[in-house]
């Protein structure tokens, strides 16, 4: 799933008119963080790859997440010791345009005394991230770290100056301007996804009234309407109706869901299912193993007589026992003709003992043996 900057555009615009929000409580996961605020009300704050963005949530559903999510995290623990004592968010807007949104945050530690915070939650599939800067814009904490010789544009590393992914140089909307087909791709602030389907259906509309609805877009006008479009998974807002896309109202919260928290719960299945399914892989083989194992006893119990008659075959033919011999032919008690396998470097009488104990080894209950057989099977 992917937020397009112009989502992004609508999404700052309705959490400004949340805030300010008193934070009461936090919880987190390996790759989010969900703030339960003085109203109530859950936000997540995912940098999940896949599913990174920011969404509301029941408490059920952070429940449901923190059962598939693996003890504490670094960052929820981070957000904890700044906010969760008198912290509050109180601002937000997007940066440059892009799929950036930085929230200014404060804990009051004493009467007219506060420490300040930014928030960063960088929703750039596909390696979002979220950063805790100090007043000064300098990283305290960061989900993902980037150094010079993996990113030449910016480092991402704890008392470095934070610094935004480079801007897209694109053509500004303004009412003065009336947009061109070709402009389409080249739009600041507005995806090539939705660019695309604009293109498709440009000769539905004149170019003043793509200019006026794209313009909307580029404000924080909550009352556009939010799309998903399918071949992407792409979302995005705009006032028009296409086949290609599926209608998820004016709440850009709400419908950022569709890109957070369901992709999120969607990979937490996912991740349930495949451990279960590891867990009978190692039964299944478990079991086998014992099968396996109570076969060759049961065979061996049939044999367990032979092994007895064997050894007492060569103690009583002792001495007509050639040194070294490999293997010998003898009669047992009533004449019947065995073969024997002896070990040339081992006594007569210590290959019979080696007998005996194969004997006593493989002696045991058929009828026993071949119930467990049963239950296994």
């Amino acid at each position: 799933m992917a937020f397009g900057p112009e989502f992004i555009t609508g999404l700052a615009g309705a959490l400004k008119e949340l805030l300010p929000l008193r934070v009461n409580r936090i919880e987190g996961g390996d790759t989010w963080a969900a703030m339960k605020f003085s109203n109530e009300r859950w936000l997540l704050f995912s940098w999940t790859s896949g599913a990174a963005g920011i969404c509301e949530a029941t408490q059920s559903e952070i429940n449901a997440l923190r059962e598939i999510s693996s003890g504490r995290t670094q960052m929820a623990e981070a957000l904890k010791s700044r906010l969760t004592h008198g912290g509050e968010i109180y601002s937000v807007k997007q940066l440059n345009r892009d799929r950036i949104l930085e929230f200014a945050a404060r804990r009051r530690v004493s009467a007219g005394l506060s420490v300040n915070y930014y928030l960063i939650l960088e929703i750039t599939e596909p390696v979002a991230n979220f950063l805790i800067l100090d007043d000064s814009h300098k990283i305290d904490e960061a989900a993902r770290h980037s150094t010079p010789d993996v990113n030449r544009f910016r480092t991402i590393l704890p008392g470095h100056l934070y610094t935004p992914p480079p801007v897209f140089e694109g053509i500004s909307l303004n009412e003065s301007r009336i947009i061109k087909f070709e402009d389409l791709q080249n739009i600041s602030g507005i995806g090539r996804p939705l660019a695309r389907l604009i293109q498709t259906h440009w000769a539905e509309h004149e170019p003043i009234s793509w200019n006026s609805a794209l313009l909307k877009l580029v404000s924080e006008d909550s009352r556009v309407n939010c799309k998903l479009i399918k071949k992407n998974n792409y979302l995005t807002r705009i006032d028009f109706d296409f086949d290609e896309a599926i209608n998820l109202g004016h709440d850009s919260i709400k419908a950022a869901r569709h890109g957070v928290l369901m992709p999120l719960l969607r990979k937490g299945r996912e991740k349930i299912l495949h451990e279960i399914d590891a867990k009978l892989k190692r039964v299944i083989k478990s079991r086998e193993r014992h099968r396996d194992g109570l076969i060759k006893q049961l065979k061996e119990c049939q044999e367990a007589e032979i092994f007895r008659l064997k050894g007492e075959a060569i103690l009583t033919h002792i001495y007509e026992i050639p040194k070294r011999a490999a293997n010998i032919n003898l009669t047992d008690w009533e004449g019947n003709n065995l073969e024997i396998a002896l070990d040339p470097d081992l006594s007569p009488s210590r290959n019979a003992e080696k007998y005996f104990k194969r004997y006593r080894k493989a002696k045991g209950n058929p009828d026993e043996i071949k119930l467990n057989l049963d239950s296994i099977n």
